[in-house]
């Protein structure tokens, strides 16, 4: 089988459950004799970035710091984040947790987008942030104060088609890298450095933490653009230990 995005064709698996029958999902593909066309309107319900929350760097050690949220985004699990593009009130500084694009707890049953790193990602996040920050911060002198941190995804749109084939991402990572280098177009690398060099900011810490291969095409963006960042393993992962390290 084959799947058309604009004017892409990509070839999924036989082994994949792609059978694109479910009536609750139809309206966003269309089925040709020899491919089934996935919809714009598809990739138009993107998963917004947000600010999870403030954190606190001082003598070179970091801590969450409370706050109340200004605008939290009620579905998401967690009780701080707020919608990025709508913040009226920053840090002096931020952290960018480059996370690559969500998948299927970003979204409710209607497909709905909620926020970055739900579930077992965004609890991964509030374990080891901490951690991981303070290793960064043995790499890199950074100045004490308190810090925006934020979960970007570079592409904001399911690429992993989870919603319309409930197939797991183990079996399904080939073509989700696909449709995530098919959406990594202008649009959104422009908006990714909106925000990375979001002039509110004294100081950015970015963190890559896409997984491969799509970390590479990020780094070597990044590089581009003589953006510093620092490297590792997708969150979702930080519960092995060897998952945690920085570069």
């Amino acid at each position: 089988m084959k799947i058309k995005i604009g004017t892409n064709l990509i070839n999924i698996r036989k082994s994949l459950p792609f059978d694109f029958e479910s009536s609750n999902v139809s309206l966003y593909f269309v089925k040709q004799p020899d491919h089934v066309v996935i919809n714009q309107s598809f990739f138009n319900q993107q998963v917004p970035n947000v600010r999870r929350h403030i954190l606190e760097l001082h003598n070179g050690s970091w801590n969450f710091k409370q706050f109340l949220p200004q605008n939290h985004i009620v579905s998401s699990s967690f009780d701080e984040d707020e919608d990025f593009s709508t913040l009226t009130s920053k840090s002096q500084n931020a952290i960018f947790l480059l996370l690559e694009s969500p998948h299927e707890h970003e979204y409710d049953n209607n497909f709905n987008p909620i926020a970055p790193a739900q579930a077992k990602t965004g609890d991964n996040i509030e374990k080891y942030i901490l951690e991981i920050l303070n290793k960064i911060t043995k790499l890199k002198k950074l100045q004490d104060g308190d810090y925006d941190f934020c979960l970007i995804n570079p592409v904001r749109s399911q690429t992993s088609l989870h919603y319309l084939h409930k197939a797991p991402l183990n079996k399904n990572r080939r073509v989700r890298n696909k449709v995530w280098h098919i959406l990594w177009d202008d649009i959104n690398k422009n908006n990714l450095l909106d925000i990375l060099n979001d002039p509110t900011y004294a100081s950015r810490i970015v963190i890559n933490a896409c997984t491969y291969p799509i970390t590479h095409t990020v780094s070597n963006f990044l590089n581009a653009q003589k953006i510093s960042f620092i490297k590792t393993y997708h969150p979702s992962s930080w519960g092995w230990q060897g998952k945690r390290i920085v570069k």
